[in-house]
């Protein structure tokens, strides 16, 4: 089972950078690492609507990845109706 999650884990990631790399094209060049700890170790805020679905991510605008996640989340976001924004945390 652990393996599994393991390669779920990293399909995810890959998946994930392949569909940011449109709107951000140095993420291309980051590996599984990187990824995790500096791409996706960003505080945010997920807000939840009284249905405990997400409505809205808040990013921490003074992380330095900030903005450019902020670009490829808004635009992979927008069809799930997620409102993506930069704030401070």
């Amino acid at each position: 089972m652990v393996i599994q999650l393991e390669a779920l884990v990293h399909n995810t990631l890959i998946w994930t950078r392949h569909w940011l790399t449109p709107h951000w094209p140095t993420i291309a060049r980051f590996g599984m690492l990187r990824l995790v700890r500096d791409v996706f170790h960003m505080n945010c805020l997920i807000l939840l609507d009284h249905k405990a679905q997400v409505f809205q991510i808040i990013l921490n605008q003074a992380d330095p990845l900030a903005r450019k996640l902020y670009s490829g989340f808004a635009a992979l976001l927008v069809q799930q109706q997620f409102a993506v924004t930069l704030g401070e945390i």
